[in-house]
């Protein structure tokens, strides 16, 4: 196999690991996927990482508010 034909194999093997890596992350948020088919373990982190959020911005606020006093 020439190097041509192994940059084009690489090329190739490059492009369908991002199409699969692209087609597996699809969700319901990202896509025109309806929330019924969103695996269970990936709402279950979203809700976590919804709260873990608006915990930050809580204390973020608490904070700077503190801080302006």
């Amino acid at each position: 196999m020439g190097s041509e034909q192994t940059n084009a194999l690489i090329r190739k093997s490059w492009n369908k690991l991002r199409e699969d890596e692209d087609r597996l992350s699809a969700n319901s948020r990202n896509s025109s996927l309806s929330p019924s088919s969103d695996f269970p373990a990936a709402k279950d982190e979203r809700k976590k990482i919804n709260t873990l959020t608006a915990e930050i911005r809580w204390a973020l606020s608490l904070a700077i508010r503190n801080k302006k006093d």
